[in-house]
């Protein structure tokens, strides 16, 4: 209990679990959660007209720019969690919303698929502290009878910001395309073709 408090105690100076503005702060984290996920998946909607303008940038090489985000994303959570709980909610929540916009501008100012790609994985990287930052802010700004209530609503606006703002068409094209190159890649392996094998005898 004593290092909990201490590694709470900047957080919990700025403000008192409880407070009413904690209300503002979940609508906000809602709003940033569908953001987050527009911003992951609205690269879809153009894909036809990048790859017009992007030449060699074909379906394949479109799933891997689909793909490389999540492993930037995935690669970076821990990290980005570990800075969330040194640093604070604020502070590195405000870094990830910089650093995302960033690569946001980026996205359209590429002129290579490899350039694509890289722009991608470093957008994933440094969106990957939205959720632990967020998760952070709730643990430090909700009493604990209402964090199962505020990490579910929080959760929710990426249903929101994938369906209803982006669409069910663009987020089943987004994740099929970076879904099909991938197990493309995982057959292609050794290891691929063995858990072939296995799945296969698993179930003739």
């Amino acid at each position: 209990m004593p290092n909990e408090n201490s590694n709470n105690a900047s957080t919990a100076s700025e403000v008192p679990v409880g407070s009413r503005q904690r209300f503002w702060l979940l609508f906000l984290l809602f709003l940033h959660t569908v953001n987050t996920y527009m911003d992951r998946v609205c690269i879809s909607a153009a894909k036809d007209d990048i790859q017009r303008d992007i030449s060699g940038l074909d379906d394949q090489m479109m799933g891997y720019v689909f793909g490389i985000f999540a492993i930037g994303y995935a690669l970076f959570q821990i990290p980005a969690g570990w800075f969330s709980d040194r640093a604070g909610p604020r502070h590195a929540l405000t870094i990830v919303v910089i650093i995302w916009s960033i690569f946001t501008a980026l996205t359209g100012a590429v002129y290579t698929a490899i350039s694509l790609i890289v722009v991608r994985f470093l957008f994933g990287a440094g969106e990957a502290g939205a959720y632990p930052g967020a998760t952070r802010a709730l643990y430090s700004w909700l009493p604990a009878k209402e964090r199962g209530l505020g990490q579910g609503i929080f959760h929710s606006g990426a249903d929101w910001g994938g369906r209803f703002f982006g669409g069910d068409a663009m987020v089943d094209r987004h994740d099929r395309l970076a879904n099909d190159v991938c197990c493309q890649r995982c057959r292609g392996t050794g290891v691929g073709r063995r858990l072939v094998v296995l799945v296969s005898q698993r179930t003739s």
